[in-house]
């Protein structure tokens, strides 16, 4: 039987739809989780008194955890958010934009094109992007303080 890499077994799963996150994106999205998740121990510590000490352990699991799953809600976010985006984006916008700079000039308009729907693809990306880390940590956030003030109030 062959055996294949993890990277590669991993790229069979990877569709248009969701593509294989590069690996700096992954680090940008689980260093950005670690410092959301980071936030509520502040509010335990202080408001609720318990110390590092005592259940430094305990902080450390489940900080660590919730930074696992909020970096996955960022790229699920992110993938759904990009695809509606750029489907929304319609490339007649880009044409439209292609032919009245350049006009019906063949060679030149079709590359033209295919620079100008990369760049539409990459600003929707970023887009995309900013916008799942910021409504993710809007509910992350809000959801840990509806929790501790209301839901598991002392």
């Amino acid at each position: 039987p062959s055996h294949r890499s993890a990277k590669k077994m991993s790229d069979d799963f990877a569709t248009p739809e969701y593509p294989t996150i590069p690996m700096s994106t992954r680090m940008f999205y689980l260093g950005n989780a670690l410092l959301v998740t980071v936030v509520p121990l502040q509010l335990y510590t202080t408001l609720f008194g318990l110390s590092f000490e005592e259940f430094g352990s305990i902080f450390a699991v489940v900080t660590f955890g919730c930074a696992l799953v909020v970096s996955l809600a960022y790229h699920n976010f992110q993938s759904s958010c990009n695809n509606k985006m750029l489907d929304s984006r319609s490339t007649s916008r880009t044409r439209k934009a292609v032919k009245s700079r350049l006009g019906d000039e063949g060679s030149k308009r079709k590359d033209a094109l295919q620079e100008a729907q990369a760049a539409q693809e990459a600003i929707t990306s970023w887009e995309s992007t900013f916008l799942s880390l910021l409504l993710v940590n809007l509910a992350f956030l809000g959801g840990m303080f509806c929790m501790a003030f209301y839901i598991l109030r002392s």
